[in-house]
């Protein structure tokens, strides 16, 4: 027995070499390889007509070539389990040895979406065929050139998405840009966070000359007003008191 990974499309297998792949009883290949298989070689109600459990392993066969579906789970939703997968490889073997299979194809088995490491299945698959004259060819990638799991992941860039008018977006992405600005100087700047306190060279030249003379309506509750200009009747008294000395 030997085994071989190949990075090339499981499709582009020479003619004598039977494939094998993996599905779920309830044969629904929608995604994946799967999906593939399906497109390729159709024919499911033959399939489902053979009435295979999980752990089996159906059979079809095109012309001179022989494909296996592995039935390792109940439904396409669901993971297999390694347990599942050993069962069906068994009865794979089994085909192999009925239907004398010499060449064998298939895919990464049990991996991709399925969810299985393929450092232990490949050990699997190397246990189980040990003792037959079989070659084994693992093809790693399909003809678009993905793994199996990339091919079922969504294509975002294809997809199609709501689109939004340029205008609004860019009109939401200035209104953004501004607040951003507002935000950044309130944390900053003390200076904008305090209010502006007006500077002598802000204002009027009257205004100035007599800012700072004080306004008997002007002073604080509680203190007594100081006159801003002399009492000229004292001291008109004064003189007057003055000359009469004299």
């Amino acid at each position: 027995m030997s085994i071989e990974e190949i990075k090339r499309d499981l499709f582009s297998a020479p003619e004598d070499h039977a494939l094998a792949h993996c599905v779920a009883r309830d044969l629904r290949m929608a995604k994946g390889i799967a999906a593939k298989f399906r497109s390729k070689f159709k024919r499911i109600e033959e399939l489902k007509s053979q009435n295979v459990g999980v752990g089996g392993c159906a059979a079809l066969k095109v012309d001179s070539q022989y494909i296996f579906y592995l039935v390792t789970k109940e439904l396409s939703y669901k993971k297999p389990t390694y347990q599942t997968l050993q069962n069906s490889l068994d009865n794979l073997k089994a085909k192999c040895i009925e239907y004398k299979i010499c060449k064998l194809a298939m895919p990464r088995i049990g991996c991709g979406l399925d969810g299985l490491h393929w450092g232990r299945v490949k050990e699997m698959v190397t246990k189980t065929f040990n003792n037959l004259d079989i070659r084994i060819g693992i093809y790693e990638f399909n003809e678009e050139g993905l793994t199996e799991w990339e091919m079922g992941k969504p294509n975002f860039q294809t997809s199609k998405l709501p689109t939004v008018p340029s205008t609004i977006t860019k009109s939401q992405t200035q209104v953004n840009h501004q607040k951003t600005r507002v935000n950044k100087h309130s944390k900053d700047d003390p200076i904008e966070r305090q209010p502006r306190q007006a500077k002598e060279a802000d204002l009027p030249t009257d205004v100035i000359g007599t800012r700072d003379v004080a306004s008997p309506t002007s002073s604080a509750p509680g203190q007594d007003t100081q006159p801003t200009t002399p009492d000229i009747s004292l001291h008109n008294d004064l003189n007057t008191t003055n000359e009469k000395r004299t």
